[in-house]
């Protein structure tokens, strides 16, 4: 049975020490299940310009890589960022009318959090596509 749906996580930001090591336990649990599943190396600028510039090139390769996905696949792709990968997946999301859905486990919210990733929140509220938000109860930034 072909998968109707093509999962890309995105991990916490490379500059904070994440990496596509991060997401791989849940892409594989994903695939068991039946859906397929993308991980993939974010490269990340340096955390100064990454803020300054509102990661937009770590954005670009979230874009690029969703978009090759529904191409090379034809399903329709889910976005599942962790952490900082979330306000970066969510921020691609606006670009993506491939995307049929969003979950951000870990999302960035809080005051010191929006500092660095504060410019992420405006295109995620503008979007359509559904979005389920996993948090806990002891995250770093929240």
């Amino acid at each position: 049975r072909r998968p109707a749906v093509t999962v890309v996580t995105v991990h916490p930001w490379a500059a904070l020490g994440g990496g596509e090591h991060n997401t791989r336990g849940i892409a594989r649990s994903l695939a068991q299940s039946g859906l397929r599943a993308l991980t993939f190396q974010l490269l990340s600028c340096s955390a100064m310009w990454g803020i300054l510039s509102a990661h937009s090139a770590e954005v670009s390769q979230v874009t690029a890589v969703a978009r090759w996905a529904a191409s090379t696949f034809g399903d329709p792709v889910v976005l599942l960022g962790s952490s900082a990968g979330a306000s970066i997946a969510g921020t691609a999301l606006a670009g993506l009318p491939e995307a049929i859905g969003y979950v951000a486990i870990g999302y960035t919210w809080g005051g010191v959090a929006m500092l660095a990733f504060g410019r992420h929140y405006r295109p995620l509220y503008g979007c359509p596509q559904p979005k389920l938000f996993l948090m806990g109860a002891k995250d770093e930034f929240t």
